[in-house]
């Protein structure tokens, strides 16, 4: 059985005060033209509400961390190696662990043009970058998928009903 659909984020005030900005300055260029149809304005709003609703912040991240990706050559890799990349990031964050490090220390190797951040920390959001990546590669709705997620496992019982 699949949860219900996730609830859509609503846009910020200040999103809807920039949207507005964006209509009225569609308008004049309208108007400009000879083109005073309202319906015009009005798929152009919802076309651009659509737009904005799927840019939540963690697709956002994952189309972000995709540009990047392929930006700096990272596109050939399988899911199988995609997966165990992910995988390595929190392997080495374990090391970090196991060589006395706290969960939230972070230090820096010296490396041109900018210092390289180190630590669990750092691991964690390489983790964090993996999994963005992999989403937007492949065109996973990472917003809708852990929205989706977290309202199954609230459903679950403590512990999901195991002893530990």
């Amino acid at each position: 059985m699949r949860m219900s659909e996730p609830k859509q984020n609503l846009l910020d005030d200040k999103t809807e005060e920039l949207l507005e900005v964006a209509f009225w300055e569609h308008d004049m260029e309208g108007k400009l033209k000879g083109d005073l149809c309202r319906s015009n304005r009005d798929a152009f709003k919802s076309q651009v509400r659509k737009v904005i609703r799927t840019l939540t912040p963690l697709n956002a991240l994952a189309a972000e961390a995709h540009r990047i990706a392929v930006d700096h050559g990272f596109t050939e890799a399988t899911i199988p190696e995609d997966i165990a990349l992910m995988h390595s990031e929190l392997s080495e964050a374990l090391e970090d662990h196991r060589a006395g490090h706290a969960p939230t220390e972070t230090w820096y190797e010296p490396k041109q043009p900018v210092d390289k951040p180190c630590g669990i920390p750092s691991e964690m959001a390489d983790v964090v970058i993996r999994v963005a990546h992999f989403c937007g590669k492949y065109g996973i709705d990472l917003d809708k998928a852990v929205a989706e997620k977290m309202e199954y496992n609230a459903t679950r019982p403590y512990k999901h009903g195991k002893v530990m």
